[in-house]
Formats: structure tokens, sequence, C-alpha cells
């Protein structure tokens, strides 16, 4: 049985469905937008509450960390390295 524009029933099942889907996928990337803009916005609160000292901290640690990052993402310190730290991103407990 074909309707005013000549489309079969199966037809308009399947464009009822792409369209739904296509929907769907929208919804998906808006929502996970609006996760990341959250987040961004959560972080940005976050390091305004850190005190100065602290974020001076992080700062010279993640100058010492960009420089030894692998491709990995992992990190290695030669001991020598781990000592130049300051005391308190050590994990020796002063030992």
């Amino acid at each position: 049985m074909r309707d005013e524009l000549g489309l079969t029933e199966v037809r308009k099942t399947r464009m009822i469905n792409q369209i739904r889907h296509q929907i769907k996928i929208e919804q998906r990337e808006a929502e996970d937008e609006r996760r990341e803009a959250e987040k961004a916005e959560e972080e940005t609160e976050r390091i305004g509450k850190i005190p100065a000292k602290r974020k001076r901290d992080w700062d010279e640690l993640n100058v010492v960390l960009k420089s030894k990052r692998g491709k990995d993402g992992s990190t290695a310190f030669s001991a020598m390295e781990y000592g130049q730290l300051p005391k308190r991103f050590r994990t020796d407990e002063g030992s």
C-alpha cells in the first residue's frame, strides 16, 4: 500500500527509525558537550579555591613532569631528579 508520497509502510518505518536514531545521536553529543563544559567549569572553580602557594607547588611539579612524560603518559625519574623535587612531592617520607 502506498501513501500520497508513494512510500510504502516499510520505507516509512525505516525513515522514522533513521530520524529517531539521528535525534538520539544529536542528543548524546549535546549531553557530552554539556558535561565537558560542566567539568571545565568545576575545574576552574576548584583551581580558584586552591591557595596561591599550593598553585605554585603544582606548577613547579607540572613543569618537571612535562619534561619527563613519555609517549605513553608514564613519568620516570632518576634518583637525582627525584631528590630535587620539593619534599612535599616525595613519597619516601623523608627517609
